[in-house]
């Protein structure tokens, strides 16, 4: 991947109006059932959710927003939403915000598990997270509907995982 882009955490009320519409564009661009402006906004600004975006430059590419609580969420890290624009899907935006993402947990909270919903259609999202190391634990398949699941794996795991993938893939150009 090329080294136009950066990645970073984004602290709670950081983000422009501007911004949070580019999230708006990325999650309505790259989600079947997307989140509302409102929806987007608030959980941007809710100071117990963390949130980690991928710029080209001035341009929102992608973005994750997570929840660690060692209460709630089952003592998980619980990502909420991972989303990364068509044109840049396959050149490791997701992988490098799950990384930017882990990094983070391990400082906080490395004991525990991260977990995360997905739909069982989108195969692409399914592919990367079990390429990344993420089952079904068998607990997760009570109480989801028939078009989704839960994945998860300890966060220790995922970081291992993450490196691996970085030793033994050669990333793809990205030129977008």
């Amino acid at each position: 991947m090329k080294e136009i882009l950066s990645f970073k955490q984004a602290a709670s009320k950081s983000l422009t109006e501007e911004q949070l519409r580019q999230v708006e564009e990325v999650e309505a661009l790259g989600c079947n059932d997307p989140y509302s402006f409102l929806q987007l906004k608030e959980m941007f600004e809710d100071e117990s959710v963390d949130n980690f975006i991928c710029c080209d430059g001035d341009k929102i590419v992608g973005f994750a927003t997570s929840k660690c609580n060692k209460r709630y969420y089952d003592g998980c890290i619980y990502i909420i939403n991972l989303v990364v624009l068509p044109e840049y899907r396959k050149c490791g935006v997701a992988t490098q915000l799950m990384e930017v993402m882990t990094k983070f947990y391990l400082k906080k909270c490395a004991d525990l598990y991260i977990t995360l919903d997905v739909t069982k259609t989108n195969i692409p999202a399914v592919k990367l997270y079990q390429k990344l190391g993420f089952t079904v634990p068998d607990f997760a398949t009570k109480n989801k509907g028939d078009d989704e699941m839960v994945m998860s794996q300890p966060l220790t795991n995922l970081a291992k995982n993450i490196e691996n993938l970085k030793k033994i893939k050669v990333r793809n150009s990205c030129t977008k």
